[in-house]
């Protein structure tokens, strides 16, 4: 096992402190004999050459400055440091146009449109040509449900209005909204160097869709039967082979249950909230796969 590596933490200048279950992680690695220290991504005068490893945790800007994100991420390639996740797919995965790639795979995925900013957005074609009764109107680069909304059949013709707009920004993507995330919840697992860890079950406040912790949403430990996890395992094994080398240290595989079938919602795999919560056998297991593979591929 290779130590005393000098690690740093990724945040973002708006919170650049540790997250709460990121201080958890940092101190076992430290108690494994590396240093550790948050470091914000766009902070212009952080020399990241100084360290031996950096890990995306919580640059939760990032989609407000994608280019400025990418740009920074190709930059630690240049230098003799480990990413986590590794760059390629940590650029593969911020533009949820990855969702098309996974659906060539055969991956379970909600019906969805892409829009790129030359589209003109027609909702009341699109509600027509697919039969949906409600979708999920979202930014290809986004995070924390950032300019994400419901549409219907009912108000296609203002939220197309706002579509449009939003297109200049950049590109949008139109799915077929699932009833099981307000019926039911949905399903985080998180993984470890791969290798399926635990998972937890959000669900949304009553009258809204989002999951999130800052839109009234709550999430609890849950523990999916089997099948679940074979499905969410397949779903991760093919996105990012094994062949990765170094393998992801950490990914969450977000679904829902639509008619027995585990469907993807997300592949989380840049800045994942990874549902810690005290949880010591996942703490170990993310030091454990961080020492015993991540660095050693550091120094083959």
């Amino acid at each position: 096992m290779a130590a005393n590596k000098r690690i740093a933490f990724a945040t973002c200048s708006s919170c650049p402190d540790l997250a709460k279950d990121d201080s958890t992680l940092a101190a076992a690695l430290v108690a494994a004999g590396h240093q550790v220290e948050a470091a914000a991504w766009d902070d212009i005068s952080i020399d990241w050459g100084r360290y031996d490893a950096v890990i995306i945790r919580s640059t939760w800007n990032y989609h407000l400055h994608p280019q400025a994100f990418l740009h920074w991420l190709r930059r630690l390639e240049s230098y003799p440091l480990q990413v986590a996740n590794p760059v390629d797919i940590l650029e593969w995965n911020m533009d949820k146009s990855y969702l098309a790639d996974l659906r060539h795979l055969d991956v379970p995925l909600p019906p969805t449109l892409f829009l790129d900013n030359h589209n003109n957005a027609c909702l009341d074609s699109i509600f027509q040509d697919t039969g949906w009764q409600k979708a999920v109107i979202k930014p290809c680069i986004s995070a924390t449900a950032h300019n994400t909304w419901i549409t219907t059949p009912t108000t296609a013709a203002p939220d197309a209005a706002r579509l449009r707009q939003l297109l200049h920004t950049g590109k949008y993507m139109i799915q077929e909204f699932m009833d099981e995330v307000e019926s039911d919840g949905e399903y985080s697992l998180i993984f470890f160097g791969q290798q399926y860890s635990h998972a937890v079950k959000k669900t949304a406040k009553k009258g809204d869709f989002r999951v999130q912790e800052q839109f009234g949403g709550h999430s609890r430990p849950s523990r999916p039967g089997p099948s679940i996890i074979r499905q969410a395992t397949a779903i991760l094994d093919k996105a990012v082979p094994f062949t990765s080398t170094p393998r992801l240290l950490y990914a969450r595989v977000d679904g829902v249950m639509h008619k027995k079938i585990f469907t993807l919602m997300e592949l989380e795999l840049v800045e994942p909230s990874l549902f810690i919560n005290g949880n010591t056998l996942a703490i170990q297991q993310f030091a454990y796969f961080f020492n015993s593979s991540f660095t050693a591929a550091a120094i083959c």
